[in-house]
């Protein structure tokens, strides 16, 4: 009965300590990319609005050719 209940004993501790970091790493991890993923998604989007920003910019001054660059 004692050789049977540490043969348990030792496989529960021998699990969890395989296991266990796992379990307790995964959700920093989860978090670290998760964090990482949505800064490279606001990067992305603010490059669009910047770029589109830009090409506005240069549509308008080809558009208003009141401008004189001549001194």
């Amino acid at each position: 009965m004692k050789s049977n209940m540490l043969k348990y004993v030792g496989f529960v501790v021998k699990a969890n300590l395989r296991y266990l970091p796992r379990l307790l790493i995964a959700p920093i991890v989860g978090i670290v990319v998760g964090g990482y993923r949505d800064f490279c998604q606001t990067m992305d989007r603010m490059d669009a609005e910047i770029d589109a920003f830009v090409a506005e910019q240069n549509h308008r001054a080809e558009r208003n050719p009141t401008r004189s660059f001549s001194a």
